[in-house]
């Protein structure tokens, strides 16, 4: 299992990307924060991709806001697309990932932590800014670092 550091909402994930093609993406970034309202999310039930009998990443699932945080992906696919970046062939599920779970007594661990929780009332949270992130894949796992903060309008 991961750290707190882990812990994330992925609107669009770009894998390598070029130095030279950084600020094509950071226009992108800051353009669709700038047409996107601050909205609230509600935390509501856990679960694990890709299943039950392979559990790899561990999610908390989404009510309210799923629909803003769905917008929000489609948009800024829709603004890499045209920036010329490969657009996501699978539909857009939000949820928060807590991060992976490698080992087999971790995955028993979690089956059972998740079974009391798959439909809990987690809490809410205000989505009023997204981070652009860098992940550097390490044998302890992925190192996550802010590149740029973009802040919704109000």
């Amino acid at each position: 299992m991961g750290t707190g550091k882990d812990v994330h909402f992925t609107l669009k994930f770009l894998g390598d990307v070029a130095v030279d093609r950084l600020a094509q993406v950071r226009s992108a970034c800051a353009a669709r924060a700038a047409l996107t309202a601050p909205f609230t999310v509600r935390l509501q039930g856990a679960g694990v991709f890709p299943n039950l009998q392979r559990p790899r990443v561990v999610w908390i699932g989404t009510t309210v806001g799923a629909s803003d945080l769905t917008t929000l992906a489609a948009g800024l696919e829709e603004d890499l697309a045209r920036a010329g970046f490969v657009p996501e062939k699978k539909p857009y599920r939000a949820h928060l990932t807590l991060g992976r779970c490698r080992s087999p007594r971790g995955q028993r661990d979690l089956l059972a932590a998740l079974a009391s929780r798959r439909e809990s009332f987690l809490g809410e949270m205000e989505v009023d800014h997204f981070h652009l992130m860098q992940s550097d894949l390490t044998p302890q796992g992925a190192i996550h670092t802010v590149l740029e903060r973009f802040e919704m309008r109000t």
